[in-house]
C-alpha cells in the first residue's frame, strides 16, 4: 500500500506513481519522492534522483521531464536532490524513513540559513545521532544569545526533529 503525501489541506499525491513518471528519464538510474516540511503548504513533495552511471543530470531537467507528464504543478516535487545513492533497508529497499528525515533537515538547515543571514550569525546545521536530531552550532558577535537562541528554537520547534543550540566561542568555532 502507498503511503499518500498530502501537499497542503487540497491534494493527496501518490509518491509512487511520481516516481514512476520521473524513473522514466534516460539519465535516471532510480528516483525516490518523500514530503518536506513547508512554512506555507505544510508539506511539499521532493525527489531524490540517482543518475545512470557515468552520466550527468541537473535537477531542471528531470523537472522538465516531468512537467510534460505532471500538468498540476501542485504534484510536482518542489525541489529535486541529485544524490550517489538512495538509503536502504536491510532487505534492500529505499529507506523511505531516512529519506523523510534528510527532507526535514535540509528545511530546517534552509530555515536556519535565512536566520542567520537575518542576524548576521554563521550557522552550522549538522544531523545524526541515533535517534536522529539537528545540531545547530551559532557563532555570532551579538551580546544577546538569549534573544538568539529564543529565534532558532521558535524556527526548530516546527519540525519533527529534536535539536541541540550551541554557541561557538570563537572563529574556530569551539563550542561555548
Amino acid at each position: 500500500m502507498t503511503d499518500f503525501i498530502s501537499v497542503g489541506s487540497r491534494r493527496q499525491i501518490d509518491p509512487v506513481s511520481i516516481e514512476g513518471i520521473a524513473n522514466k528519464h534516460p539519465l535516471v538510474a532510480i528516483a525516490a519522492a518523500t514530503s518536506m516540511p513547508d512554512p506555507y503548504f505544510g508539506e511539499v513533495l521532493v525527489m531524490y534522483v540517482v543518475v545512470e552511471s557515468g552520466k550527468s543530470c541537473v535537477p531542471e531537467e528531470v523537472d522538465r521531464h516531468l512537467a510534460v507528464s505532471i500538468m498540476d504543478a501542485s504534484a510536482r516535487p518542489k525541489a529535486i536532490f541529485i544524490v550517489d545513492e538512495l538509503p536502504t533497508t536491510a532487505v534492500g529497499a529505499i529507506d523511505r524513513g531516512a529519506l523523510r528525515l534528510d527532507a526535514v533537515a535540509r528545511a530546517a538547515r534552509s530555515a536556519m540559513m535565512a536566520l542567520a543571514a537575518a542576524t548576521n550569525a554563521w550557522m552550522e546545521v549538522e544531523t545524526g545521532g541515533v535517534p536522529p536530531a539537528l545540531k545547530v552550532t551559532v557563532l555570532s558577535s551579538k551580546s544577546d544569545r538569549n534573544a538568539l537562541r529564543q529565534a532558532i528554537a521558535a524556527i526548530l520547534d516546527r519540525y519533527p526533529l529534536p535539536y541541540e543550540i550551541h554557541f561557538a566561542k570563537s572563529a574556530n568555532r569551539d563550542p561555548a
